[in-house]
């Protein structure tokens, strides 16, 4: 697991209520780039980590967002990388988080 994958995770830990693809970039300093997020989203759902719900436009012109929230596997995965690493808080490091 990369350490954006990592990035990712702590954020949607964070945030239990799901982010969209926009929050990740405003919540992670500029550690997530526009141009890398969402293929990393994607990875991460086909790994298991992340599950998706999807919501309606709010007005006819815009469209459906994808909302993201961490599964129990990677909670998991989370928790197990950093206990590899000899780290055990799960304690966020980030100051913003959305609901």
């Amino acid at each position: 697991m990369s350490w954006n994958e990592m990035l990712i995770l702590r954020l949607l830990i964070d945030n239990p209520g799901g982010l969209f693809g926009s929050d990740f970039l405003a919540l992670s300093n500029g550690r997530l780039r526009r141009g890398s997020i969402y293929t990393m989203l994607a990875r991460m759902v086909r790994k298991g980590y992340i599950k998706e719900s999807h919501e309606r436009a709010e007005a006819p012109h815009l469209t459906p967002r994808t909302r993201h929230h961490v599964s129990a596997a990677g909670y998991r995965a989370y928790k197990d990388r950093l206990e590899a690493h000899g780290l055990t808080e799960l304690k966020s490091t980030f100051s913003g988080t959305r609901a």
